[in-house]
């Protein structure tokens, strides 16, 4: 928030707010921290307050980014890649036990 220590004085001090990181390789036990990061979007997003930043390290995340906590003008909330890292976010499972089926389909069950 600002820093206003005198009345009708505002010293507009901005604090900057803090990076948690996620990983696939994670585990949402960690701190968040850049060596110790979460593994869900979830548990990231779960965390964040005005001024944070999001940062997603390298890999694929099959889960939904839902952010149900806003940040204000001048300290939004933040979701960013790692720098340098490829960052997917779908909302979908592989499917897996693919065989082939008439007419040169191919089917898979989900169980």
């Amino acid at each position: 928030g600002w820093d206003c220590q005198l009345p009708g004085y505002c010293g507009c001090e901005l604090v900057r707010g803090k990076e948690l990181y996620v990983s696939p390789l994670g585990n949402d036990n960690n701190n968040g921290s850049v060596n110790l990061p979460f593994k869900t979007l979830a548990k990231g997003v779960s965390t964040l307050v005005a001024g944070d930043t999001l940062v997603l390290k390298e890999g694929i995340y099959r889960e939904t980014l839902k952010i149900t906590t806003s940040g204000y003008e001048p300290q939004p909330i933040r979701v960013n890649a790692a720098d340098n890292s490829h960052v997917v976010i779908s909302g979908t499972e592989p499917l897996t036990g693919w065989s082939a089926h008439q007419n040169r389909s191919w089917h898979s069950c989900r169980k």
